[in-house]
């Protein structure tokens, strides 16, 4: 049992690791730059929007391919 959450563990690391860097991507990919030195309020919170859903998506991204990884395994076996 240890062994399983000690892995959960470092999958949930991993994956919050992997996100960030997707959340950068996904807001090049918009031609969003969070580096701009003069943003409007309002250009502000979204771009801070933009990226919790880069994030989050890529967090899902990453699990959902450990999830199709252990189906493939399970069908293989």
């Amino acid at each position: 049992m240890k062994d399983i959450l000690a892995k959960e563990f470092l999958y949930l690391f991993f994956a919050i690791i992997t996100a960030i860097p997707v959340a950068f991507l996904f807001l090049y990919m918009l031609q969003l730059d969070p580096g701009h030195t003069s943003v409007a309020g309002d250009e502000q919170v979204l771009e801070v929007d933009m990226m919790l859903i880069g994030g989050i998506l890529g967090f899902l991204g990453v699990y959902l391919i450990r999830l199709t990884v252990w189906a493939v395994k399970q069908f293989v076996q």
